[in-house]
């Protein structure tokens, strides 16, 4: 048999064809074709002299991304394709397998995706001499691999959450302590009416600080993934500096140089703290006797417009040899029994998630950079559901959607997270057009950007966020004349200043049944 050069299949070529190519009758596949033909995942055809590949299905698996039938047209053996760590026990077995062997590899479509780990089922086709002149087989995710990563992962953030609870509870005890002390000193009988007055001011300062580290440690125990909003992560980055303060050794040198305007991505808000925590986190791996963290943000305009996140720290630096494992899974220089370097891989996960990207640069001694790069969104655009482009099965139920006069186009601003409540999914099931916002500089920037087609506003007021009631005010005060409806998340309406209440012709309990709720809106917005 003819030994083909090499051959990249494309769209019009059919397994059929790629059989006649290396003298394979289809016929001799028996049951075989039908399996590999209607089976899951990517099926592809190797010739058996020197391996290549000669057929890659037009079918792929929905979990398995395109781009990985893409790249395996545009190579000529799959090995091109795996992690160099599996390479080497990949072609031992494929040279030593017997007709029918299972491999499991990790591959990389481009080099801004990560490794996907696969399960690769192939079976060896022989002639009536016995001697091996194919191999067809199929690609799928191995899901044993994707699960405990994924158990990994949550593993890791558990253990970077307790650092942070840990340093938080030790100033939560340590405030519990002078409470407690401040109550015996000025208890005592025969104490002044001033030096009770005094007293009475301290405690009441120390029961304040203690409710703002209860707040912080229920932030960070209930940093939970709930949806892309549109946000601005400079103000996230500022709001988080005593949450990265928590991991980082005390004594450490935080600068944050801001140097982006007010702009808007749309991201998921608690993973990019999250993304921001691993990062910081492996900066406090690192530190030195004198930690320096420095954030440095600034907008970049061309090719697309994006902000760039640069953390840099001056710890022990990165040897070169590592530097461009630093992304991957499970891969650490330190104790693997402490690290499970997920880290800077859940960091990256986060970046290509926005359609963004992360590189991590070192001297090998002394210093490291982390960069983050994460598009702007487009405010010009229509506003979008959260259903459009994550959810496709609730474009069936908006089509369903009582009546299209129930369709509103409202801005949303909320402390706590809504994304994922019963509220609003009765929203997105009936067509509703929203953006979520957790800072009121940008709900009033949206209110007279995308004044036109807004409907109106909904604030979620919560006890514990202190720029509710002042964005309530400014609304009161402002040129805006969309009806603004106020739910108030943890009490009764009645807890809003009488001058809110008197404004706002809506005002409600978060408590309120989703479906009551929802039917109360409608009817306020019409």
């Amino acid at each position: 048999m003819n030994s083909p050069g090499p051959y990249i299949p494309n769209a019009s070529t059919t397994l059929d064809a790629a059989l006649e190519e290396i003298g394979l009758p289809k016929s001799q596949l028996g049951s075989q074709s039908a399996l590999f033909e209607l089976g899951p995942g990517i099926t592809y055809l190797l010739d058996g002299n020197n391996l290549q590949i000669r057929y890659i299905s037009e079918k792929a698996e929905p979990k398995l991304p395109s781009l990985v039938s893409e790249a395996l047209r545009k190579v000529a053996r799959i090995t091109d394709l795996i992690h160099p760590e599996d390479k080497e026990a990949y072609i031992e077995k494929e040279h030593g397998a017997g007709r029918e062997f299972i491999f499991e590899y990790r591959i990389r479509p481009n080099e801004k995706l990560n490794w996907i780990p696969i399960q690769d089922f192939r079976v060896a086709i022989a002639d009536e001499q016995g001697t091996v002149i194919a191999y067809i087989g199929r690609l799928t995710l191995d899901e044993t691999r994707q699960r405990s990563i994924d158990t990994l992962c949550h593993h890791t953030w558990g253990e970077v959450s307790k650092s942070s609870v840990r340093r938080y509870i030790h100033d939560f005890n340590n405030t519990i302590a002078g409470i407690y002390s401040l109550s015996e000193l000025y208890a005592q009988e025969g104490a002044s009416s001033d030096s009770m007055l005094e007293g009475m001011g301290h405690i009441r300062d120390n029961s304040l600080r203690a409710q703002k580290i209860t707040q912080r440690i229920r932030e960070v125990t209930m940093i939970n993934l709930s949806g892309k909003v549109y946000c601005d992560l400079e103000k996230i980055i500022e709001e988080q500096k005593d949450l990265i303060l928590t991991l980082l050794p005390k004594g450490t040198e935080l600068e944050l140089d801001l140097q982006a305007p007010a702009v808007q991505v749309h991201v998921d808000p608690n993973a990019f703290i999250q993304c921001l925590m691993h990062i910081i986190a492996n900066c406090a791996d690192a530190a030195p006797k004198i930690p320096v963290v420095r954030f440095q943000t600034y907008i970049v305009k061309s090719p697309n417009p994006h902000i760039r996140i640069e953390v840099f720290d001056n710890g022990s630096g990165i040897k070169s040899q590592n530097l461009s494992k630093t992304t991957d899974a499970l891969f650490t220089t330190k104790d693997p029994s402490k690290h499970s370097g997920m880290g800077l891989f859940m960091a990256r996960s986060f970046a290509i998630g926005c359609a963004g990207s992360l590189e991590v640069e070192s001297n090998g001694e002394n210093q490291t950079t982390v960069s983050l790069q994460i598009p702007l969104a487009n405010l010009q655009e229509t506003l979008a559901t959260n259903a459009e482009g994550e959810n496709n099965n609730h474009k069936e139920t908006q089509s369903k959607s009582v009546s299209k006069k129930e369709a509103f186009t409202v801005l949303i601003y909320s402390w706590e997270d809504v994304a994922q409540s019963p509220l609003l999914a009765l929203m997105r099931e009936n067509g509703w057009k929203y953006r979520i916002h957790i800072d009121p500089h940008q709900v009033m920037l949206d209110t007279r950007d995308l004044k036109d087609s807004l409907d109106g506003i909904i604030v979620c007021h919560s006890g514990l966020d202190e720029n509710a009631i002042p964005l309530l005010e400014q609304l009161t005060t402002s040129e805006c004349s969309e009806k603004t409806a106020v739910i108030t998340m943890d009490g009764l309406p009645e807890t809003l200043p009488h001058s809110i209440q008197k404004k706002f012709g809506y005002e409600a309990s978060y408590e309120v049944k989703p479906s009551t709720q929802y039917k109360r809106l409608v009817k306020f917005f019409s």
